[in-house]
């Protein structure tokens, strides 16, 4: 029987690609339990152009995986026709992350289509490509739909899924599932850092961590004082 870690060498023959060799270790040797890939993230793991093919194999035959990042991986408007290609009729990817790829316009008009005709996908991460802004919002706007019409039980399983996923990054997650976006605090005195503290916002309803801001003199103000006491001591 074949394992998700031969069929990913077997496509890399097919394909004529070298293995990565991260991926021969991650990928489960256990024969005929597809079941177990639930993710495969490759934005810290350079495949390329060529070695994007192999990977999407894995992926078409893992109808459990629902997370896919290839960030990072200087993929081409043709290497997006391959994902798309792949993903179209997934029953299970919900998430897909192509940041920092040199992909535009054309790769967008794909993506487009993909969400629009797409009954799984609900996510799509586009920071830093080539496509204009405008079609971004587009693309996860149609994305966000899938979600939205999706089952509540769906719904809440990507949600506890993807926060999971925040948290293991080091971002903070309310209790409601929100991200909350930590503010640094301005504080011009590097020997004194500003004091961090637990409030309850009155607003949430719940315990948020603040950081108190040490305000200092507005410059603007100084420098007026000082024309002032210029003036002053001409007059004088």
């Amino acid at each position: 029987m074949v394992s998700v870690r031969s069929l990913y060498e077997d496509s890399c023959i097919k394909f004529k690609c070298r293995q990565n060799a991260e991926l021969l270790r991650r990928f489960p040797s256990t024969e005929g339990r597809f079941d177990i890939l639930t993710e495969v993230d490759l934005h810290d793991n350079l495949v390329g152009r060529k070695g994007i093919r192999p990977v999407m194999e894995v992926v078409k035959a893992c109808s459990n995986c629902e997370r896919v990042s290839v960030a990072d991986n200087f993929l081409t408007n043709d290497s997006v026709k391959e994902i798309v290609g792949a993903l179209m009729e997934h029953p299970g990817v919900r998430f897909l992350d192509l940041s920092r790829n040199p992909i535009s316009h054309p790769a967008g008009k794909m993506l487009c289509d993909f969400a629009s005709k797409s009954k799984t996908i609900s996510e799509i991460i586009l920071n830093d490509t080539l496509i204009n802004p405008a079609l971004v919002k587009i693309i996860q706007s149609k994305a966000n739909e899938n979600f939205m019409n999706a089952d509540e039980s769906v719904r809440r399983r990507y949600e506890n899924s993807r926060n999971m996923q925040l948290s293991e990054e080091g971002n903070v997650i309310s209790e409601d599932g929100i991200e909350l976006e930590e503010q640094p605090a301005i504080n011009s005195d590097a020997d004194n850092p500003a004091p961090e503290k637990n409030e309850i916002d009155p607003l949430l309803g719940k315990r948020v961590c603040i950081w108190h801001t040490i305000l200092e003199r507005s410059p603007l103000r100084g420098c007026e004082e000082t024309g002032e006491k210029k003036k002053n001591k001409q007059t004088n």
